[in-house]
């Protein structure tokens, strides 16, 4: 799985995520431009992907909410493409402390 940062439907920036088979195609269920999971206004950096150990993914990511500040937030992305139901929707903050951060 991989993730990126993509402004295709406004300016601001949302992430997206796609997984690859092993033959090179997008597997059934997942769109071919990727699944967008913070799809809110406002900028986002990924920092960071890890797997979760049963076909997904935690992504990580810096987040700006149009505000001087930027928190760090975690997601977990089912190996469907899917945000993990035990998971919040908008993403798990990790810091929410004074001050700019853009790496965990």
């Amino acid at each position: 799985m991989t993730a990126w940062v993509d402004s295709r439907a406004s300016y601001e920036s949302n992430i997206f995520v796609q997984r690859i088979g092993a033959s090179g195609t997008v597997p059934a269920g997942w769109d071919p431009d990727g699944n967008g999971f913070t799809l809110s206004t406002c900028f986002k950096f990924v920092v960071a992907i890890v797997p979760d150990g049963a076909g997904g993914a935690v992504i990580a990511w810096s987040d700006d909410h149009c505000a001087p500040q930027h928190d760090l937030y975690a997601q977990r992305i089912t190996a469907s493409g899917v945000v993990a139901p035990s998971w919040p929707a908008y993403g798990l903050p990790i810091c929410l402390a004074a001050g700019i951060r853009t790496r965990p």
